[in-house]
């Protein structure tokens, strides 16, 4: 359950190709916030930059990373593996 929502604005001065301020510019950058609240009452914050995705299609999303991430855990120390090397 998606409990708040949220779009947050930075405003930022972005730099040059030799890491010089360029002071006369400023950038705007939006990120869209979602807390969410999961079926054991767990809380969650996610942000993401993809501002024309809705809050419960972030969280599932993020859901979905987390499962692949703890999948490559189990299976480094399930078949001691050091590096894991895929093509897609």
């Amino acid at each position: 359950m998606v409990l708040r929502k949220e779009i947050i604005e930075i405003e930022y001065t972005p730099e040059d190709g030799s890491g010089k301020l360029i002071t006369k510019e400023k950038k705007k950058f939006r990120l869209k916030k979602g807390c969410y609240q999961d079926e054991k009452n767990r809380y969650y914050e996610f942000k993401s930059n993809s501002t024309d995705s809705t809050a419960e299609e972030i969280a599932f999303l993020y859901r979905k990373c987390w499962g692949i991430e703890l999948l490559f855990k189990r299976m480094k120390q399930n078949f001691q593996l050091h590096y894991f090397y895929g093509e897609n």
